[in-house]
């Protein structure tokens, strides 16, 4: 059941620096900073001015 499960982590995408210890890292950022999650849902219109490239 999904009600049982462990609770994910605050930031699973995440990668530490490398002098930084991961359960530092983990405790310390609140949230992902990757693009996915810098961008409003829905996306608002005109939010890019160029269409984007997948690389």
């Amino acid at each position: 059941m999904l009600v049982s499960q462990p609770k994910a982590i605050a930031n699973p995408w995440g990668t530490p620096a490398f002098f930084t210890s991961t359960t530092s890292y983990l405790q310390e950022s609140a949230n992902s900073t990757s693009l996915e999650w810098a961008v409003e849902s829905p996306t608002p219109y005109h939010a890019f001015n160029m269409m984007p490239v997948q690389s």
